[in-house]
């Protein structure tokens, strides 16, 4: 599996990040390239709840998944896994900073089959590294700016 990791800190209170990311369902507000995020489970989120995200890759092509929360301790992590589509598990992980908070996610992935040579060739892997990039400024940009959408999707192409 190859993995990516990004870190950063967030201007506000640890209980209010995790808040945040305690409802997938709204990533696609929030994290760039993501056109559907939405809960295939009822009930509460937390562990077994599982949700459907399609995100537009390399040459407009879709990546979709789905994924259950398998871990969830409030207010210091989240952690999910692919049930369905791209193989992956993700974890955000909270530590309180300075009246602010340390954020840090890592996502580890798989590619596989005939779909995975096609990707690859898109250019997916440093597609899931802008991604996660793009998730964690995401985040911080909605927490510090009290606003919930994600920076404009940028056109994505290959470099």
């Amino acid at each position: 599996m190859a993995s990516i990791e990004q870190t950063t800190r967030i201007q506000a209170p640890i209980e209010a990040v995790f808040e945040f990311l305690a409802h997938p369902e709204n990533n696609k507000e929030w994290i760039p390239d993501v056109i559907e995020s939405r809960k295939l489970t009822d009930g509460p989120n937390g562990p077994g709840a599982r949700f459907r995200f399609v995100s537009r890759a390399p040459l407009g092509l879709p990546v979709w998944a789905e994924a259950e929360i398998t871990e969830m301790e409030p207010p210091r992590r989240l952690a999910f896994c692919s049930t369905r589509g791209v193989q992956h598990c993700g974890r955000w992980d909270l530590e309180p900073e300075n009246g602010g908070t340390r954020v840090r996610f890592r996502i580890d992935y798989r590619l596989s089959g005939i779909e995975a040579m096609v990707l690859r060739a898109a250019g997916l892997p440093r597609f899931l590294e802008r991604h996660v990039r793009g998730s964690i400024e995401g985040l911080k940009h909605a927490l510090e700016n009290g606003k919930p959408a994600a920076p404009p999707h940028p056109k994505t192409r290959i470099a």
